[in-house]
């Protein structure tokens, strides 16, 4: 009895720290480019209208504007640019924003901060 219940007590903490939490962020590095936007990322897809708020920190000493798409509720594709942070609703379609960087003058590293 006691093997089966540490086999079910680790089956248990298995599947509780493999769980992800539905409000994780998510964090990667992108590349901004000197002058011009570097490539585009994909941010998680989404499946229904979802709230997304993207940021940013900068690895170098330049400037860096972003630039997020998304499709939006009426089902139109919307490109926004944004300095430091930035707050969409996606329409209730599935779908995958995405983002990009610029550096000014030269190119960086950034760190992006995604949520939900």
């Amino acid at each position: 009895m006691h093997k089966l219940l540490s086999a079910i007590g680790l089956a248990l903490v298995v599947v509780c720290v493999s769980a992800p939490s539905a409000n994780a962020a998510t964090i990667f590095n992108a590349y901004a480019g000197p002058g011009v936007y570097g490539p585009s990322y994909n941010l998680p897809g989404n499946l229904g209208a979802i709230t997304y708020t993207v940021s940013y920190k900068v690895m170098g000493k330049t400037s860096v504007t972003g630039e997020v798409t998304y499709i939006d509720a009426k089902g139109k594709r919307v490109t926004q640019p944004f300095f430091g942070s930035i707050t969409f609703r996606t329409g209730n379609f599935a779908a995958q924003p995405k983002v990009r960087f610029r550096g000014i003058p030269t190119g960086s590293v950034v760190t992006v901060i995604v949520s939900p």
